[in-house]
């Protein structure tokens, strides 16, 4: 016998075989939520019809980690004015972040609130400070790092 399968209210993340009757899918960011009132159905042949109850689906939001870029200067005249703030994003709405170093040069400051490193070095501090990190968390404490 032939069958045909249906769908009244699919969720716009998802797809669905008239064939098999599998709704299938993987939500995003975008698609957190509820969609109600799912129903399948089959058909044979001879059109009789059978459903399945009434479903909902709810997606729920799992964290994604910060994104962190910037291209900080990698040299400074003492006497000269230093100053790097990077880039954060977050596609999890209303998240906090924190920003953490990793071998601060001793003439700079550092803010954990914002990420920015700044100072003004001096002639005794001539010379090269290697291996500079910045590091940002959200609030689930996903972490990434930016070299400086």
């Amino acid at each position: 016998d032939t069958q045909s399968f249906s769908i009244n209210i699919k969720p716009s993340w998802a797809t669905f075989s008239t064939i098999t009757g599998s709704l299938t899918g993987t939500p995003t960011n975008d698609d957190i939520g509820t969609t109600s009132g799912i129903v399948i159905s089959v058909a044979d042949a001879a059109n009789a019809t059978v459903s399945l109850a009434a479903f909902t689906i709810t997606v729920s939001n799992t964290n994604d980690a910060p994104v962190i870029t910037g291209t900080p200067a990698t040299t400074v005249a003492e006497d000269a004015i230093y100053s790097f703030t990077p880039t954060v994003s977050d596609v999890d709405a209303g998240d906090t972040q924190s920003f953490s170093i990793n071998i601060k040069p001793s003439w700079a400051t550092f803010n954990a609130t914002t990420g920015t490193l700044t100072g003004t070095p001096v002639q005794a501090d001539i010379g090269t400070t290697s291996g500079i990190i910045i590091s940002v968390a959200d609030a689930a404490n996903a972490t990434v790092s930016l070299a400086a």
